[in-house]
């Protein structure tokens, strides 16, 4: 093996139909999860496949950071995984993450695809997109959730955050909240379902012509 090249431990990384699919579970050292190889120290990977457009790009910083991973074409699945930060970016495909504890911040940028991420924690949460589905199945953020969709339902279920700012230019947003909130919730001719709290974190849903429907588990 060359120097200044190292394989995570405990991490099992392959590719699959044009992604990346990875199971992985660390003790002493975060994750780096790639369909070509790992570098340590901060050190960018790129792999450009001449027969297509796809290509993955995957960052491992010093130990106890975080993991960044973008495709171009095809899909990111993780499971089981801890980190100090993660982002992720697709251009077309979806984001799968199972089993994740990120002590910092998430961020997930999918242009064209669906998102979803279920036994999830973090400190805060981020997500833009341009069209597709989100869904956060017990998602809970310490301090912040944003999403933001041009075209996409954003589906909440058993998830939370002290505050949250929810935005899709066309589609339904619904799910349900671990605690109360004071919502703030806004469509033009769609319908509007919230709960009516006077105490709770501040919440903030806004949709064009779709429905917003909320409930308080």
């Amino acid at each position: 093996m060359p120097n200044g090249e190292y394989e995570a431990p405990h991490t099992e990384a392959h590719e699959q139909h044009g992604g990346v699919d990875a199971c992985a579970s660390t003790k002493d050292c975060c994750n780096a999860l790639t369909s070509s190889e790992v570098r340590k120290d901060g050190e960018d990977v790129a792999q450009d496949h001449r027969h297509g457009s796809h290509q993955t790009e995957v960052y491992l910083p010093p130990c106890g950071y975080g993991s960044k991973a973008r495709e171009q074409h095809g899909d990111i699945s993780l499971e089981n995984i801890t980190a100090g930060e993660l982002a992720l970016t697709v251009s077309t495909g979806d984001i799968a993450v199972t089993n994740a504890a990120v002590t910092q911040d998430i961020e997930i940028n999918v242009s064209t695809g669906e998102a979803k991420l279920q036994n999830t924690t973090c400190k805060s949460f981020s997500s833009d997109g341009s069209t597709g589905d989100i869904t956060l199945e017990n998602l809970v953020a310490s301090e912040k959730l944003e999403i933001e969709r041009s075209t996409g339902n954003i589906i909440l279920k058993s998830s939370d955050a002290a505050e949250v700012d929810i935005e899709t230019d066309t589609g339904d947003v619904r799910g349900s909240f671990k605690t109360d909130k004071i919502i703030f919730a806004k469509t033009n001719t769609g319908r509007v379902d919230v709960p009516k709290s006077t105490s709770g974190g501040r919440c903030e849903i806004e949709t064009d012509p779709c429905d917003i429907k909320i409930t308080v588990e």
